[in-house]
């Protein structure tokens, strides 16, 4: 059985926000005897439940698993306490669990007179077994993007532009010099008076403070007898880090999207979603298909009556909360969570891919309360944020709330 050994919580690297900083990058062993269970962006419901009927239009579905993410402005209206009834979804390892017995229960059945057993003609045990191996790889390929790739992709292009001002291995600091320097050369002139400033330092302007200079550098170069040189560096270096810069962005922008595009075809391969949604190819729908032939096949015979179960048995109805948050650093956000008055509530929790933290939780009634969280990388919002109980069960789920003002 494949396994994941020991794992780490510790991403320790930056992260699509304010720069203003010092990267560590810390080496992950994203490990476990179960799989990271959520290696997933959204939340899903379990399916093929009578409780989840009324529960499956992809409008309801939008407002209960609304995820954590810039365009998310869908809420469940707020009463005194949203209540969602949810089957609960598989876990990592009751993935990981199910594919194994049903490759063990298939082998039992093909032995059998009347077997082997093929779905729809073609698809049998090898078949299920290649699907078991893909779902078991495209977690590996998730885990390589999140806990090497992306973290390593993100800390070199930072440190091209500069991991603080005071850092002369980057841009940053020798851009700050430049003002100075063209000012002194050029005093009491419309080109040392429109000298640019860095401004505000952030990702997303990264490649605009270069133009700026780049722009400006070119029309001293034009007006001085010989080009401007800052230290040792000249016009033409500063278009070359330009160009790293650049497509240091293009290569950390691919790999979010390969981790999105991973983590949506690993939840299709698996289909433990609503039947509405759920692919024809899926595990899922292959078991179902499965335990039906079997069952039609074998009535009553030990081989049906041994069929391990796909989804655990009664549903659970849970409150919601609000939730908010924001980057701090890299590599740390903050979170804050409207109480919604559960007695209960002992833990906080939070995931995002493979990592997975908690806080003691201790609130008043109704109030807001901030968490600060280190070592987690976001990539298009939070996966889930729970309050649990003391034992560790959940007993409340959170829904972004990007109007949740910040305490």
């Amino acid at each position: 059985m494949h396994a994941i050994r020991a794992r780490t919580h510790a991403l320790t690297a930056p992260t699509d926000a304010i720069p203003a900083r010092t990267h560590t990058l810390t080496a992950l062993p994203h490990a476990c005897a179960a799989r990271p269970h959520a290696l997933t962006a959204l939340p899903h419901a379990c399916a093929a439940r009578p409780q989840m009927l009324d529960l499956q239009s992809h409008a309801t579905r939008a407002m209960i698993h609304a995820s954590d993410g810039n365009d998310s402005a869908i809420r469940i209206p707020q009463s005194a306490i949203h209540q969602e009834v949810l089957m609960p979804r598989l876990t990592e390892a009751e993935r990981t669990q199910l594919l194994d017995d049903h490759v063990a229960h298939w082998t039992q059945a093909d032995a059998l007179p009347g077997g082997p057993i093929t779905l729809l003609g073609t698809y049998g045990l090898t078949q299920f077994q290649a699907d078991r191996t893909t779902y078991i790889a495209k977690g590996d390929e998730i885990l390589q993007l999140v806990a090497t790739t992306l973290p390593l992709r993100m800390a070199e292009r930072d440190a091209l532009f500069g991991l603080t001002p005071d850092d002369d291995t980057g841009l940053w600091f020798w851009l700050n010099q430049y003002k100075a320097m063209v000012r002194a050369l050029m005093p009491r002139t419309p080109l040392g008076r429109t000298a640019p400033n860095i401004g505000k330092v952030s990702i997303g302007e990264y490649l605009n403070i270069l133009h700026r200079f780049l722009d400006h550098w070119k029309r001293v170069n034009e007006q001085l007898s010989a080009p401007l040189l800052i230290g040792t560096m000249t016009l033409a270096e500063l278009q070359a880090r330009h160009d790293a810069l650049h497509a240091k962005l293009l290569e950390v922008a691919g790999a979010q999207g390969d981790l999105n595009l991973a983590r949506e075809e690993r939840e299709d391969l698996f289909g433990d979603v609503a039947e509405d949604e759920r692919e024809d190819a899926s595990v899922i729908a292959r078991l179902l298909l499965y335990h039906a032939v079997i069952e039609t096949r074998f009535p009553n015979q030990p081989i049906a009556q041994s069929l391990p179960p796909i989804f655990p048995v009664g549903g659970i109805t849970l409150p919601r909360f609000d939730f908010n948050r924001r980057a701090l650093a890299p590599g740390q956000e903050k979170t804050w969570v409207e109480d919604p008055s559960l007695p209960n509530a002992a833990v906080v929790f939070l995931k995002e891919g493979p990592t997975e933290l908690t806080q003691a939780y201790s609130a008043a009634p109704g109030s807001t309360n901030a968490f600060t969280w280190n070592n987690v990388i976001v990539v298009n919002g939070l996966d889930a944020m729970e309050l649990r109980d003391a034992t560790g069960r959940t007993i409340a789920r959170g829904t972004f709330n990007a109007g949740l003002a910040e305490v």
